[in-house]
């Protein structure tokens, strides 16, 4: 029988840690090669990994969790993680029984524990993560709908969104504009593609992904653009050239929009974990392997 976690307490290092009606946020530090125990967790909680990498074993279920992969995990859901050769850092959001509740209300996405990687979902949980690190008057409200905005996204894409053969062409839609986000695609250049008319492509698109083809398009280059960012040092202009803008102005713009902080801003939050935690050696990762 493995550990029960009660609320707010998690394995490795605790950096900041914040209560709200409902819910609490806390951003966890892990030394590389860690390996937590079986164990589980009192409350329902979905996890950020925001740098680093780690695999996560769920039951039977085997995941591979890298920087901008959100899971979700049930409340009583035994598991454990090995942490690779980086130090990982992630972003927690643990729900209470009335936030629970509520939103088994709509969905069963927490009973699902689907692990995504990357787009709009990532985005939406990086807004999340703004709004955590700074903290006002407002955050709450910012930060409760943001999580209900959150969860009702995973819920439609993880629901099965294509609902007869007929709609495969969605998924030709999605790969399509995965392959080509970067280029100056038009609506009808899209539909010709995929054999169908305009306004078919248009209403159907929205129905299976909650968004319109352009904002699809967008969230794909920005999350280009965020990968870009933390893996590598490109001016900003070659970034939001790459990545299909405008100019460096529109990329600022639409970045901010989407993740909540400017593209330096990310670029220095997400800089290497080394150059932001002075302490090294063996010293550092015994301290970081205790319970919070």
């Amino acid at each position: 029988m493995g550990k029960v976690l009660q609320e707010g307490q998690f394995y490795g290092e605790t950096k900041k840690k914040c209560k709200l009606p409902g819910m609490v946020l806390t951003e966890t530090i892990h030394p590389p090669r860690f390996r937590t125990s079986w164990h589980s967790h009192e409350d329902a909680y979905l996890c950020l990994v925001l740098n680093g990498s780690y695999t996560e074993v769920c039951g039977v279920k085997t995941h591979a969790c890298n920087t901008f992969t959100l899971a979700f995990h049930p409340p009583g859901e035994m598991h454990y993680q090995s942490f690779h050769d980086a130090e990982v850092r992630s972003f927690n959001v643990e729900l209470g029984s009335s936030s629970i509740a509520r939103i088994r209300e709509y969905s069963d996405v927490l009973d699902r524990a689907p692990h995504l990687q990357g787009g709009i979902f990532a985005m939406l949980a990086m807004r999340l993560y703004s709004e955590f690190r700074h903290l006002d008057g407002v955050s709450p409200l910012a930060i409760e709908g943001l999580l209900l905005e959150l969860i009702a996204a995973v819920s439609r894409r993880t629901a099965g969104n294509f609902r007869s053969k007929s709609d495969t062409w969605l998924r030709q839609a999605d790969d399509l504009l995965r392959a080509r986000f970067s280029e100056s695609l038009s609506l009808s250049e899209i539909a010709q593609q995929l054999g169908v008319h305009p306004v078919h492509l248009a209403r159907g698109f929205r129905r299976c992904f909650g968004f319109t083809v352009g904002e699809y398009v967008r969230q794909l280059r920005v999350d280009f653009a965020r990968r870009a960012l933390s893996e590598g040092n490109a001016p900003l202009r070659d970034v939001a050239l790459d990545a299909g803008f405008f100019d460096q102005s529109h990329f600022c713009r639409v970045f901010r929009r989407f993740i909540g902080m400017t593209p330096q801003e990310y670029r220095s939050l997400m800089s290497p974990l080394s150059a932001q935690h002075p302490e090294s050696g063996e010293a550092h990762k015994a301290g970081n392997r205790k319970l919070n």
